[in-house]
């Protein structure tokens, strides 16, 4: 396990989000227009159509946290 910064939690976590919490954090990011926008520069698959604004937000929050990027790889979304 990678551990960055001073969020380092005892028992493992890193932030302290869940892949469920990121997962619903995206899906009430995302807009339909950025949906079309993405698709209409080649995104392909399940997307939420969240802006990059909002990922770098989410990920500065989120700190470095391997396991959950394995997690939310395996989404597909």
């Amino acid at each position: 396990m990678l551990i960055v910064g001073n969020d380092y939690e005892p028992g493992g976590e890193i932030s302290g989000m869940t892949l469920k919490q990121v997962m619903t954090e995206l899906k009430s990011c995302g807009t339909a227009q950025n949906v079309k926008i993405y698709r209409r520069h080649g995104a392909r698959g399940d997307l939420f159509g969240v802006s990059f604004a909002n990922l770098g937000i989410l990920r500065k929050r989120i700190g470095a946290n391997h396991d959950l990027a394995e997690q939310l790889w395996r989404t597909g979304n």
